[in-house]
């Protein structure tokens, strides 16, 4: 895991060791190196940080169990998590997912 201006970056196939460990809510980005949006959605997150915690899983290996696990369709998919149990998600539109739908995912769980 690195930290990256306040993002945590973990691989998929690491979430769930990540979830059993982390304790709170949270907001995860699932994401790919190749996702336009993805890129924009969390560069526009660290341009202007959100008051909670916010991890990238990278998803980019198409062979990894986490597109399944959590019935991932499409990239950017934003979860909220609270003590490790999916609470709330959000999936890209065509045209992605804005900064103030994260924000506004993550007042329906705090």
């Amino acid at each position: 895991m690195i930290n990256l201006m306040g993002i945590k970056i973990i691989e998929g196939h690491m979430l769930k060791a990540f979830l059993d460990s982390e304790k709170g809510e949270f907001i995860a980005v699932f994401s790919t190196s190749w996702c336009a949006f993805c890129r924009m959605l969390l560069k526009e997150i660290e341009r202007a940080p959100p008051p909670f915690k916010v991890i990238d899983v990278d998803i980019t290996d198409e062979s990894d169990p986490t597109w399944e696990d959590y019935k991932i369709r499409i990239v950017p998919t934003v979860i909220a998590f609270r003590n490790g149990e999916e609470v709330a998600r959000k999936e890209a539109r065509p045209d992605g997912i804005a900064l103030r739908e994260v924000k506004e995912l993550y007042e329906k769980i705090h």
